[in-house]
């Protein structure tokens, strides 16, 4: 079941290596109006742990470094990038964790494309692979061998890295938002194509965010999405918490807040349940959070909340030091128990 967004243009989630790679991808989505600027700030934007992990990694986006965030004894670390902190164009703002290996992944990526609205697609790309078990750097890969690919055979330059996901054996995928492209990088750091749609326009934002799960061969296929009437969620990034088994997915709509789904059927098909709404509370009118992502922490999941507009002006960087991790593990269960009682898809406001 497909559903449309207010031009008519159809939109659907992608499942990519079905049971291991969930992608999530709006096929003719709008180009964003209000788009990033490359001022550094201290904002963290994603942040993702996960079991066997038991630091909190945050990034700061635009001034290219990692916070780590230990949520037991509070303690915080700055991770620096020789060449990549606070280095232009770069920033990070991608991040994951695999907890069969212990390695964390950050895409430390220019951020001319997200600037400009896809406009400027130039500059570096990088994917730093670090281990949690050595707290080191292992690899860096150079995802400009795969934008290289494309453009040989197409002529287009697929940019925007952002989110990553691994499989079973170690590979990550990474994906390319302007132009809806994913990059394989091996466990010893070799790049290679993996995916890039036939009808490609690397002008357009698509693929946001991916998770892994499961354990089958590497494929494409759709997966439909019921129940989501008029909605047409952006995803910022997507999240599986291992809290429900594979089972549900969250989607950080940042504007909106955390629209959840879920699929009784390894994602052969998917549910829209409802969404947690952003936190006003935590802002005033004219300046609150948009939701980036979520990250189960424990036995509860939290909302990750960026801040756009410290200064007044859209996405410039303000002195905030206060960055809120709201709680919506229950809003989360009711959406659940809503569903399982027959009701329609509703909302909740922390």
């Amino acid at each position: 079941m497909e559903f449309s967004n207010e031009d008519n243009q159809p939109a659907e989630f992608f499942q990519l290596l079905p049971l291991n790679i969930f992608a999530s991808i709006i096929t003719n989505e709008k180009l964003r109006n209000n788009v990033l600027h490359t001022s550094f700030g201290p904002w963290p934007r994603f942040h993702r742990s996960g079991k066997g992990c038991t630091t909190e990694p945050k990034l700061s986006n635009f001034n290219g470094t990692v916070l780590v965030y230990d949520p037991y004894t509070k303690a915080q670390t700055i991770l620096t990038f020789p060449g990549i902190s606070g280095v232009d164009p770069f920033h990070i703002s991608g991040i994951d964790f695999n907890p069969l290996t212990g390695m964390m992944y950050f895409s430390a990526n220019s951020g001319r494309p997200f600037v400009t609205g896809g406009a400027d697609r130039s500059g570096p790309n990088l994917q730093i692979k670090y281990s949690t078990i050595t707290n080191s750097v292992v690899s860096i890969a150079n995802l400009t061998t795969y934008q290289n690919i494309v453009l040989a055979r197409t002529g287009q330059l697929v940019s925007g890295f952002q989110d990553m996901a691994e499989d079973l054996v170690g590979n990550s995928y990474n994906i390319a938002t302007f132009g809806s492209g994913i990059a394989k990088v091996s466990p010893s750091g070799v790049v290679t194509e993996f995916y890039t749609p036939s009808n490609l326009n690397a002008s357009l934002s698509g693929i946001n965010g991916i998770v892994s799960f499961g354990n089958n061969t590497p494929t494409v296929v759709v997966v439909p999405i019921s129940n989501l009437g008029s909605l047409l969620p952006q995803c910022d990034g997507i999240y599986m918490p291992p809290m429900f088994g594979q089972t549900v997915i969250l989607c950080s709509a940042d504007g909106y807040g955390i629209t959840v789904f879920k699929s009784t059927n390894h994602w052969q098909t998917a549910t829209y349940l409802g969404a947690v709404l952003q936190v006003p509370a935590y802002g005033t009118p004219t300046n609150f959070g948009l939701a980036t992502n979520t990250v189960q922490i424990a036995n509860s999941i939290y909302m990750n909340e960026e801040f756009f507009f410290d200064t007044g002006v859209y996405d410039v960087a303000g002195t905030r030091s206060i960055f809120p991790q709201v709680d919506i593990t229950q809003y989360v269960l009711d959406l659940l128990a809503n569903a399982a009682a027959g009701n329609p898809p509703t909302t909740y406001t922390p």
